[in-house]
């Protein structure tokens, strides 16, 4: 498996749509975001803290003074404006950023991969002929 640090902006749509919900959601439901992924964080906050842990899985991945992590203020978390994301988008930003920051031992247990667990929860909610549990599914055999 290969690993490699995500731009930031990357992060950044992907912590806009999930304060702001999904660009192709009419209402969001915003109630799931309270609980669990802004426990008081600020969205910089979260975004910080999703930066960091890829950071952390290229670093276990390559080694520590690998050249494919950024240096100096690069190291910093600064997004610029980004636009909020599809679900579809959305979902597949999120599979791409956990296989970038999964390659550490400790990501199943890391505040990053429960904020991608929730947010993915909470996107498949929105997608079209998405049924929690359907009944009919006996019927189709």
């Amino acid at each position: 498996m290969s690993a490699y640090v995500v731009e930031q902006n990357f992060i950044a749509a992907i912590v806009r749509t999930a304060q702001e919900g999904p660009a192709d959601v009419p209402v969001w439901p915003g109630e799931w975001t309270e609980p669990y992924i802004w426990r008081g964080m600020s969205a910089d906050t979260v975004g910080k803290l999703l930066f960091l842990e890829n950071i952390k899985s290229v670093q276990a991945r390559y080694g520590e003074d690998t050249d494919m992590v950024p240096s100096g203020s690069g190291l910093k978390y600064q997004p610029g404006r980004v636009r909020r994301l599809n679900v579809a988008e959305c979902l597949g930003a999120l599979d791409c950023y956990e296989y970038q920051a999964c390659e550490h031992e400790a990501w199943p247990d890391t505040e990053a991969h429960t904020f991608v667990d929730q947010l993915r929860h909470s996107l498949i909610a929105h997608v079209t002929g998405y049924e929690w549990c359907p009944r009919n599914l006996t019927a189709l055999a």
